[in-house]
């Protein structure tokens, strides 16, 4: 038994095996982890931008090396984002920029369809098949940033709904729309929330052009070592 285990053909399968596993795992793990370099560009460059104050000019500078779609108002860009649509530009100008896995994402997207193990979903995500994508948006009114915000998902480790991490930040005329209670009236220029269904996993970030420069900040660090660690 001994020499069969360790035989020339045996090895050599031993060797197919483990470069089957850890060749997609750690070609899946550099995307991620480019996935990430890119994501934290594009937030860093959303994130100087001052609604109101920042003109197109310097939106473009800031977004150097970022690759951006435009539309004018009343334009709609379809169905093109990996997980999500674009609206209708109610804006001047709007500028739209993705971000995803291509490779992680397209293949999981027909092998989790037809996994129903969730031992299986869990393994297969650790492997480094992940969903990832992060849609952003600059509006511009009279050449100058009027609003922004993004959307950022991930996939989780789990196939129970929802099945993916997501936060939303949007900024906003006012937040007058929202109940009143002791949060919104301590911060009535920055809110957070979460959907009550899924509170770990859905959070909304809100704010107003007056909303203080530090606080908005922590809507734009993110930590993303999850999405390749």
């Amino acid at each position: 038994m001994w020499r069969r285990i360790t035989s020339r053909p045996a090895r050599l399968l031993y060797l197919g095996i483990l470069v089957i596993v850890i060749v997609p795992g750690i070609a899946l793990r550099v995307e991620a982890a480019l996935f990430e370099r890119r994501v934290l560009k594009v937030v860093s460059a959303l994130s100087s931008l001052r609604i109101g104050v920042t003109p197109k000019a310097e939106v473009i500078s800031r977004m150097a090396g970022i690759k951006i779609d435009e539309s004018s108002r009343g334009n709609s860009e379809g169905n093109s984002l990996v997980m999500g649509s674009r609206g209708v530009c109610d804006a001047d100008e709007c500028f739209w920029i993705e971000v995803s896995s291509p490779m992680s994402y397209v293949w999981g997207l027909h092998v989790f369809g037809s996994v129903d193990s969730k031992t299986m979903f869990s393994v297969l995500n650790l492997w480094g098949f992940q969903a990832r994508s992060l849609d952003a948006h600059v509006n511009l009114t009279s050449g100058k940033v009027s609003s922004l915000g993004y959307r950022l998902i991930l996939s989780t480790a789990h196939a129970d709904i929802p099945g993916a991490l997501i936060i939303k930040v949007s900024s906003r005329k006012n937040l007058t729309d929202w109940e009143l209670d002791h949060v919104a009236d301590e911060s009535p220029n920055y809110r957070v929330s979460h959907y009550f269904k899924w509170p770990a996993l859905s959070t909304n970030i809100d704010f107003t052009p007056d909303a203080p420069t530090e606080v908005v900040s922590h809507a734009f660090d993110l930590k993303l070592q999850c999405v390749w660690s």
